[in-house]
Order: C-alpha cells, then structure tokens, then sequence
C-alpha cells in the first residue's frame, strides 16, 4: 500500500472496519477513517463512494458496519460531509437498497431497518437539505417506507447544524455535552450522546406539537 495513495488508505481503514470477522465495532478504525475524511479535500466525496459500496454488500454484517461509520463520519465531519450525503448520487444509492427493482429484494430486513432509520433520522436534523426531505417523502409515497420509524438509542445521528433561538440545543449545558460526548472514541460515550439527542428529538416533536 502506498503511503501518498489516500485512496488506499481511506480503503483501508474502511475494510478494517467493516471486516465481517469483527466481533464488535472498531471506533479506531471508525475514528481513522473520519478524521482521513476532514483532512483529505476531496474526503467526503471519496468516503461516501466507498460507503456506498459497502453498505450495498450482500454480507449483511459488512453492510451493518458500514452503516455504523456513515453514522460516526455524519457527526463528525461537519457540514462539508452532509451536504455530500444529502447530495441524489448518494441518496440514490441508499434507495436502490430499500427498492425492490434495484437491492432492495434480497437485501436483508435488517439492513433496509437501518438505512430507514438513518434517512429518516436526517430529515429530522438536516432539514435545511430539500433532497433527503424529497426522496423520503418519495419512498413514502412509493410505499416503500411504509410508516416512520421508531429511532434506536442506538443509532448515531448528526448534530444540527442549525437550530432555532428557542431550541433545547441552545442550552448551554446539554450543548456542551453533547459536544464532549461525540469527540469521545469510546462506545459508552457515543451511547449516552445518542440517547442525549433522542431524548432532544422527542422534546422537540412535543414541542412542535403543543
């Protein structure tokens, strides 16, 4: 492997993290990966190829574990990587996993679970991007998706980039610790971050409710 080719090195990084053999997560292959994504100019574009690709492997726990890094990288890498993701050649590629005439027919159900809860995931934090709104709404429509998903404590979802004055965000305590949490490379860490931002969602929708 050459040391100048990022290619390589973003490659393998992912192939380490995503190795079917792993018996649990490798956040320092993850965290490799990510901080190779925001040094290199053309990261994001590079990583989410290569993401894609994994994510669309018929190796379900390889395609979980993609999954997993998508996460990590979209709360680490800022806006720069979010508007790539939210970018239709990206988004087509999670689509054609979920539609049945494209991966969606033998991809397994717990891989298309995960790739609807991260869409729908980013239409709740990234509404300022029309085209993840867009082809949600589409998959809806096409009864694809069939109803919103219940969000795991699991699931690792970008901070906002964005937030209204009156948002819980604004909160100067939880913003800083949200903060401390997601920089953490340790699991428990990302768990409690998670739950953190789930907790803020569901006071949100209330919000928006009353």
């Amino acid at each position: 492997m050459a040391d100048g080719d990022s290619q390589e090195t973003f490659e393998s990084w992912l192939n380490k993290a995503t190795d079917p053999d792993n018996q649990e997560d490798r956040w320092d292959c993850i965290q490799g990966f990510y901080q190779l994504v925001n040094q290199e100019t053309d990261g994001p574009q590079v990583a989410l190829r290569l993401l894609a690709h994994k994510i669309q492997s018929p190796q379900e726990k390889e395609a979980l574990q993609a999954l997993t890094v998508l996460e990590a990288c979209m709360n680490n890498c800022g806006k720069r990587f979010h508007s790539e993701a939210a970018k239709f050649r990206f988004l087509n590629e999670l689509i054609k996993i979920l539609t049945p005439k494209y991966f969606g027919a033998w991809t397994s159900q717990s891989v298309k679970d995960r790739v609807t809860e991260v869409l729908y995931g980013w239409t709740l934090w990234l509404k300022e991007e029309p085209k993840i709104q867009e082809a949600y709404r589409m998959l809806k429509k096409q009864n694809v998706i069939k109803k919103d998903p219940k969000l795991p404590d699991t699931l690792i979802m970008a901070p906002p980039s964005q937030r209204t004055t009156d948002s819980v965000f604004d909160q100067d305590d939880k913003a800083k610790l949200l903060a401390r949490l997601l920089n953490s490379s340790r699991p428990e860490d990302l768990e409690t971050a998670n739950r953190l931002i789930k907790n803020t969602i569901k006071e949100e929708q209330e919000k928006v409710e009353k």
